[in-house]
């Protein structure tokens, strides 16, 4: 199984509110909606103060004909929006790809897509190309025995990270994050380890 990563402009409505809110936004999810459109799932993620202007903004854009928002966390919200054309759906339909997630940054739309096939996703980008959009494939990689890690691995190297943990000086230290956790230090040790070798595993085997 191969997973790609494409880039590719963004729609002008949605680029327009994540840089004027320097936002993330995540699509999670994308189904049919009439014949041409879709309803999609969005997660947002932009700075505590920005998140009231990022809800007035999307549900003011043109580009929506209906809009659902759910302020999920202090910079954070889950989104439902409807379009009347969607270039993902329309895109992806009988290519042989699945879309695994859309992430929204400044002017450029990060595809992340899995096939079977190279072909499949050479035939992807073609057809994107031909569809208007400027498609460039930015990765690629075999992920079928890549080492995945466990959701708490995951969910403690994500916090370590942006606490500053693996920053030079370090912004916080081993003791505080045990205390974040409500672990011991030598448990959060081990799992800190573990996680970092699953993902320098993945990231060398990708480089070979």
């Amino acid at each position: 199984m191969l997973e790609a990563v494409i880039s590719v402009r963004i729609p002008d409505f949605v680029g327009d509110i994540s840089k004027r809110h320097d936002a993330m936004i995540k699509i999670l999810g994308c189904v049919p909606f009439s014949k041409t459109g879709a309803k999609s799932l969005l997660e947002i993620r932009a700075k505590e103060e920005k998140i009231p202007g990022v809800m007035r903004d999307f549900k003011a854009s043109h580009g929506f004909i209906d809009v659902d928002l759910a302020q999920t966390g202090k910079d954070k919200m889950l989104a439902t929006v409807s379009t009347t054309k969607c270039a993902i759906c329309s895109t992806m339909a009988g290519s042989g790809c699945f879309l695994v997630s859309a992430t929204a940054k400044n002017d450029q739309l990060h595809w992340t897509v899995l096939a079977s096939k190279n072909d499949q996703i050479k035939a992807l980008i073609a057809r994107m190309k031909d569809n208007g959009m400027n498609a460039t494939l930015q990765s690629i990689s075999d992920i079928s025995s890549r080492e995945e890690l466990t959701k708490r691995q995951e969910d403690i190297l994500k916090i370590a990270l942006e606490k500053g943990y693996f920053d030079y000086p370090k912004r916080t230290s081993i003791r505080e994050l045990a205390r974040v956790f409500g672990i011991s230090i030598s448990t959060l040790s081990e799992i800190l380890r573990s996680g970092q070798k699953k993902v320098m595993a993945s990231y060398f085997g990708e480089k070979k």
